[in-house]
């Protein structure tokens, strides 16, 4: 069962069931609109419309358009508030309408709804209980070595100047695909309608990703029904982590670049100091100078200083790792097959 946040959906106009257009603000047919842009926009030629903006908490704009027979509904997981941790998924999906209803701009059967809307734009969502803090995991992710197609980012929540997360961006131009992990504990603490349940979220670490076109709803869940998405056993944040980390997307290119004019025996060489920095050492300069100790006697001054300058060219670097092997990671991943 799929749990999301942030949605935009679409539904019939026959599904309201009362509605107080006293309430609403109205945006009039925009003038000059031409009969040819009536047949090829109709996004455009249908301006008539009422809306209203952020009528309650977790509820970001409701719009009704008579001439498109269509209801737009906007908002997020937030609505829910002591079950925000939760979600909207089918569980607490009547609690989201009860929500809206409770505004007083219109009343909605949350099974009528549930059955007519289409989902536009949405972002699937899970909160992960983790064994340690999530800055440690998030510290973990900026050192994986990523798709080409992607790339990694620190992450801000709106509103605040301190990094909170990471952020993985797709480079296609077609479409745009952006998978988020943050401390969801600190993200809470700044909310004063949610701040009473920050217990909940005690080494929570968020996952979410952002779908905003139905196309791309489609490509991984079928159909951008919201019944179908909610009752969807797909687990989507996990199959796109999968295309953001794939080993197979090493640039061939790139290493013969990097070791363009060097002998084997120095790429073997600075492949092994590497490897020994990054993966055994995890990027501690004290214990790589412990660990030539252990391996060397005497004073390794010389193998010191070659460890030195690969320990500064990595860390200019964001010290990447080449595969998953970090326990940190191995635990979230195996957290991030069992959410949906």
């Amino acid at each position: 069962m799929t749990s999301i946040d942030s949605y935009k959906i679409g539904l019939d106009i026959g599904v309201l069931q009362d509605v107080n257009f006293n309430k609403f603000e109205r945006q009039i047919n925009v003038p000059g609109i031409t009969v040819e842009d009536e047949l090829l926009n109709v996004e455009k030629a249908n301006q008539d419309k009422y809306f209203c903006v952020n009528p309650g908490y977790g509820i970001k704009r409701i719009e009704i358009n008579e001439k498109a027979n269509q209801v737009i509904l906007q908002g997020s997981a937030k609505v829910l508030k002591d079950q925000y941790f939760e979600g909207i998924n089918l569980n607490t999906w009547e609690r989201v309408v009860k929500g809206y209803n409770n505004t007083g701009y219109v009343k909605l059967d949350p099974v009528e709804v549930l059955n007519n809307a289409e989902l536009f734009s949405v972002d699937v969502s899970a909160n992960m209980t983790m064994d340690r803090e999530p800055w440690e995991y998030i510290r973990a992710l900026r050192m994986l070595k990523v798709n080409e197609k992607y790339e990694s980012r620190e992450y801000k929540n709106p509103g605040s100047k301190s990094v909170n997360g990471i952020t993985f961006r797709g480079s296609q131009r077609s479409f745009k695909e952006r998978q988020i992990f943050y401390d969801k504990e600190t993200d809470v603490s700044r909310e004063p309608e949610l701040r009473q349940y920050v217990g909940k979220y005690r080494n929570a670490l968020r996952v979410e990703m952002n779908l905003q076109q139905l196309r791309r709803i489609r490509y991984y869940f079928g159909q951008n029904s919201l019944q179908d998405v909610l009752n969807s056993k797909i687990n989507a944040n996990y199959l796109l982590f999968e295309k953001i980390n794939s080993k197979a997307s090493k640039n061939l290119l790139q290493l013969f670049d990097r070791y363009e004019g060097m002998t084997l025996q120095e790429v073997e060489r600075i492949m092994g100091q590497d490897q020994i920095i990054r993966d055994i050492c995890l990027m501690d300069w004290d214990m790589v100078v412990q660990w030539l100790k252990s391996m060397q006697k005497g004073n390794p001054v010389r193998k010191r200083k070659q460890y030195r300058e690969r320990y500064l060219m990595l860390a200019s670097e964001g010290g990447k790792l080449l595969e998953l092997n970090s326990p940190l990671l191995d635990e979230l991943i195996d957290k991030l097959k069992r959410v949906a």
